[in-house]
């Protein structure tokens, strides 16, 4: 199952947070929450159906220090300006994924515990497990 999700660019790093859908409150609700601007501050500049690019009129230290430098305009209009991407996270516990390595490690450390075998018959018995398989394995 996928989740909608918005993916802030910022000068810290991809930011990913859950939405309900990508309409334009959804985003501007998140993208508040996250710099801490009253939501009324925030405007939606562009958009497509990839992505949507937010600005803030007037200057907030918190937005500052969060700000996507790189995005420039012909006019100066706005202070601060965030591109937000449009995608969807994975929901891993109901996925026929395999399991990336620290999530293994977790698994196999749990089947450990939980069934009191050794770390190799966990590998052999449950190596190939998907994350559905290793979700219906431990907790359920």
């Amino acid at each position: 199952m996928k989740q909608p999700a918005i993916i802030v660019e910022t000068s810290k790093g991809n930011m990913i947070l859950p939405v309900t859908n990508f309409s334009k409150e959804a985003c501007v609700n998140q993208l508040s929450a996250l710099i801490h601007v009253d939501p009324d501050k925030i405007v939606q500049v562009r958009a497509s159906a990839d992505y949507g690019i937010y600005a803030i009129k007037e200057i907030f230290p918190t937005a500052r220090e969060w700000h996507t430098s790189t995005v420039k305009f012909s006019t100066n209009e706005y202070d601060t300006y965030f591109i937000v991407n449009y995608g969807y996270i994975l929901n891993k516990r109901d996925s026929n994924l395999y399991p990336t390595i620290m999530d293994y490690k977790n698994y196999l450390e749990s089947a450990v515990t939980r069934f009191g075998i050794s770390l190799d018959e966990a590998r052999t018995k449950f190596g190939m497990y998907t994350y559905k398989e290793w979700n219906n394995l431990l907790y359920k």
